[in-house]
């Protein structure tokens, strides 16, 4: 995700030109790093990392005669923040495997997570954790748009333009979606670190 971070901040004005390029307001840019900068501490928090496939897309899911689902390809697995492969799960969009999540449908399952973590003792503040997964997916998107945007001017992608401008179109509903929840006020202060540093105290 830092490498992600530096990327953006790198490269700037091709993100502008990106968001320009979909009819979205290039100072949304300067914008979103801003806001990236007040939570990087929480969004690159060590503390919280979790065991991460790293490539969780579409294509690395296959459903056996059986009817159980196996997820594939784990070369990439590592430590990483929740988020990473959340967003995979929820907003990546891969030109081969389009998909569609409304924004009631991202609560729903992010919720359901937060449930599913707890059980198995890590909990978070719930509002907290949403709103910085937000913000990292639509810090993701963005990114995203970039890379699409290279391979349409390359014109020489493994992916024909139309898949190409689907895939933007799919980028750009995260993008907008997850930036108008990631805006909201962390009126909960510290967010999901207060419950991770009080579960940890009350431990010792």
């Amino acid at each position: 995700m830092k490498q992600m971070l530096a990327d953006l901040q790198r490269r700037k004005e091709e993100a502008e030109d990106s968001l320009e390029d979909i009819a979205m307001p290039r100072e949304l840019v300067g914008e979103m790093l801003y806001k990236l900068d007040q939570q990087a501490s929480s969004l690159l928090d060590e503390k919280a990392e979790v065991l991460s496939h790293g490539d969780l897309h579409l294509g690395n899911y296959a459903i056996a005669k059986n009817g159980k689902l196996y997820i594939l390809d784990w070369e990439h697995a590592h430590l990483n923040v929740p988020y990473w492969d959340l967003y995979h799960l929820l907003d990546m969009s891969h030109p081969r495997y389009p998909k569609q999540i409304t924004p009631a449908s991202r609560e729903r399952i992010l919720r359901y997570y937060l449930k599913q973590s707890a059980y198995y003792g890590k909990t978070w503040n719930e509002e907290a954790f949403i709103r910085d997964y937000c913000l990292f997916a639509a810090a993701f998107s963005l990114w995203m748009l970039i890379l699409i945007s290279d391979d349409l001017l390359r014109g020489n992608s493994v992916w024909s333009k139309e898949e190409l401008l689907s895939q933007r179109n799919e980028v750009k509903a995260s993008l907008s979606d997850c930036w108008s929840r990631a805006k909201t006020v962390h009126d909960q202060g510290q967010g999901h670190h207060l419950l991770h540093n009080t579960e940890r105290a009350g431990n010792q």
